[in-house]
C-alpha cells in the first residue's frame, strides 16, 4: 500500500474513505443522464416489459410463455410497482441500481487483488466513465443485472481461493447463480470456474478435490434436487430445466459447423472468390473470419484507447497484483472467449454486449496500468519536456474516450419522432382501439403493446410499394405507419394508395415519418 505523502496524501485517503459510495452515486446518476439523453427504448426491454405488465396482472403462465427466463421481468414488475415509475420508469431505475452496484464490486475486486489507493481511484473513475456500460444505460437489457453479479462471484471466488471457506463457497455459488438468472452463460461458469482450482501448485491433489466439490456443493446440492424431481415425476427432466439446456444446444450447434458447416463454407469461398492457386488456404480464411470479428468487437466494445493500453499488461510485472486474483480473472477471460466462441463459430456474428463481461474482466488489469504510466510521469525530471507531453496527450485522449456516451444533445434522437408519435396516439386514441402499426416502439409508447398476446412480434417492418399493393382495407381502424426516406414510398403516394391524409405526421430531421390515419 501506498504512504500518503503531504497535501496529495490526504486527498488520495479522503478519495478512498468514499471511493466505492462516491462511485455507486455517480454511476447511478449518469445511467439515468443517457437514459434523458437517448429517451428511446430497445426492442428486447419491450419483451421484457410486456412480460412484467403480465407478471403484475397476475398472469406468470402468460409471461413464462412470452419469455421463459423471468426474473429480470419480475424485478421490473417489482420496482415499477413500488416505485409508481410505471414499467418503463421501473426498468430505468432498476438499470441505474445495477449500474451502482456494478462499480461497487468492480472497485471492490480491483482492491482484492492488491489495488493500491492509487489504483483504486483510478479502477473507480474507470468504470464509472467506461463508455460501454454508459451507452448501454438506457436499453433495457438482462446483461444489467449480469455483468455485476459476475463480478461479484469473481471477487468471492477469489476470497475463496485465499482462503477456502464454506462462507465463500457459498456466496460464490449465489451470485453465479443470481447472474445465470440473467444470462444463462452464468451456468457455464458455474461448471467450469472452480477447475482454476486444480492450477494450484502448492497444494496437493487430496486438496484440490476437497475444495473442488466444497466449491460445487451447492450446485450438486441443486442437482440432487432435479434428480429427485426426474425420479418422482412422470415429466421429463427436460421440461424442467427449460433455458439451462442452451448451452448444450450451442455445443451441439458448434459441433455440427465444424463437422458440416466449415467444410460447406470453405466450398463456398473457394469456388466464388478464390482461384485455383489460393483454393487451399479456404479452409483457413474460414477459420480466420470468426477471429476477425471476434477482436473487432472485444476492440470496439474495450474502445481502442483502452484496448491498446491492456498491451501494456504482459510487460508489467504487477507486484501488488495477488496471484490468486491473476489466476482467476485469466480463468475466467478464457471461459469467456470459449462462450464466444462457441456463439460466433456457427453464426459469424456478435453483438457487442456478448462481450462486456471479457471486457470487464479484462479492464480489472487496467487500473495497474494506469497508475504505472502515472507513476512513471511523475518520474520524469521536466514535465514541459517531449516525453511528459506524451503523457498529457494520453490524459487528453482518456477524458475524450470517458465522455463518449456522455455528450449529447437531450432528445436529439433520430428516434425521438417514434416516441412522439406513440405518446400522441396514447393520448388521442382509445387503448380499446384495433390498431396496426408497423413498428414496435409505437405501439409500445401508445400503451396498446399490452393488448397484445402473441408471444413474437416482428419489430420493424417497411412500407413498401408492394407493401402497398398486398394491404388489405377495412382491417383496423387506425394505423401507424413508420415510413423511412429513401425506402418507403413518398407520403404522398401513400395518401393515394388509402385515398385520405393522415391526422398526424411525425418527422424526424432525416426526413423520416410516422403516418397516423384513421379506418384504412
Amino acid at each position: 500500500m501506498d504512504t500518503p505523502q503531504g497535501g496529495k496524501g490526504k486527498i488520495i485517503d479522503m478519495a478512498l474513505s468514499d471511493v466505492r459510495v462516491s462511485a455507486v452515486v455517480a454511476s447511478f446518476v449518469l445511467s439515468l443522464w443517457v437514459v434523458y439523453l437517448k429517451q428511446n427504448i430497445n426492442l428486447d426491454g419491450i419483451l421484457y416489459m410486456r412480460a412484467a405488465n403480465m407478471i403484475i396482472e397476475g398472469d406468470w403462465q402468460g409471461a413464462h410463455g412470452l419469455y421463459s427466463w423471468l426474473l429480470y421481468p419480475s424485478l421490473i414488475a417489482l420496482v415499477s410497482k413500488i416505485s409508481g415509475l410505471g414499467l418503463e420508469g421501473g426498468a430505468h431505475f432498476l438499470n441505474a441500481c445495477f449500474s451502482g452496484l456494478l462499480s461497487y464490486v468492480f472497485i471492490s475486486l480491483v482492491q482484492e487483488v492488491g489495488g493500491s489507493r492509487k489504483t483504486i481511484l483510478a479502477a473507480a473513475l474507470l468504470i464509472v466513465f467506461y463508455p460501454e456500460i454508459n451507452e448501454y444505460s438506457y436499453k433495457v437489457i438482462r446483461g444489467s443485472g449480469y455483468w455485476p453479479f459476475y463480478l461479484l462471484s469473481l471477487l468471492y471466488f477469489i476470497r475463496f481461493l485465499k482462503a477456502p471457506s464454506w462462507r465463500y463457497a457459498v456466496l460464490w455459488n449465489v451470485s453465479m447463480i443470481a447472474a445465470a438468472l440473467f444470462r444463462i452463460e452464468g451456468v457455464v461458469f458455474i461448471a467450469l470456474l472452480p477447475f482454476v482450482l486444480f492450477g494450484q501448485r502448492d497444494w496437493s491433489f487430496s486438496r484440490k478435490s476437497k475444495h473442488f466439490l466444497m466449491a460445487h456443493s451447492v450446485n450438486l446440492a441443486i442437482l440432487a434436487s432435479f434428480l429427485v424431481l426426474q425420479a418422482t415425476s412422470i415429466n421429463s427432466l427436460a421440461s424442467k430445466t427449460g433455458r439451462l439446456q442452451d448451452p448444450l444446444l450451442s455445443l451441439k450447434a458448434l459441433w455440427e459447423e465444424i463437422t458440416v458447416g466449415l467444410a460447406g463454407k470453405s466450398d463456398i469461398l473457394a469456388t466464388t472468390l478464390l482461384n485455383q492457386y489460393s483454393e487451399n488456404y479456404a479452409t483457413l480464411i474460414v477459420l480466420l473470419i470468426p477471429v476477425v470479428i471476434f477482436l473487432g468487437k472485444l476492440i470496439e466494445v474495450i474502445t481502442p484507447l483502452l484496448f491498446c493500453l491492456l498491451m501494456f499488461v504482459p510487460f508489467m510485472k504487477f507486484v501488488d497484483f495477488k496471484s490468486e486474483g491473476a489466476i482467476v480473472m485469466l480463468w475466467a477471460g478464457v471461459i469467456n472467449v470459449g462462450i464466444l466462441f462457441t456463439f460466433l463459430f456457427p453464426q459469424f456474428f456478435l453483438q457487442g454486449r456478448y462481450v462486456v463481461a471479457l471486457a470487464l474482466t479484462l479492464m480489472v488489469f487496467l487500473p495497474f496500468v494506469l497508475v504505472f504510466l502515472y507513476e512513471r510521469w511523475q518520474m520524469i525530471p521536466q514535465k514541459a519536456s517531449r516525453k511528459a507531453w506524451i503523457y498529457y496527450l494520453l490524459s487528453l485522449f482518456l477524458v475524450v474516450n470517458s465522455g463518449e456516451a456522455l455528450v449529447a444533445i437531450p432528445g436529439a434522437s433520430t428516434k425521438k419522432y417514434i416516441k412522439d408519435s406513440g405518446l400522441w396516439i396514447k393520448e388521442n386514441i382509445p387503448v380499446s382501439a384495433n390498431i396496426y402499426s408497423n413498428n414496435i416502439k409505437i405501439l409500445f409508447y401508445s400503451g396498446h403493446i399490452y393488448a397484445l398476446k402473441q408471444p413474437v412480434l416482428v419489430g420493424r417492418e417497411d412500407v413498401t410499394a408492394d407493401w402497398l399493393k398486398q394491404w388489405q382495407p377495412g382491417r383496423y381502424e387506425y394505423l401507424a405507419l413508420r415510413v423511412r426516406q429513401g425506402k418507403s414510398p413518398s407520403q404522398e403516394e401513400i395518401v393515394a394508395a388509402f385515398g385520405s391524409q393522415p391526422l398526424k405526421v411525425f418527422e424526424n430531421r432525416r426526413k423520416d415519418k410516422v403516418l397516423v390515419f384513421e379506418g384504412r
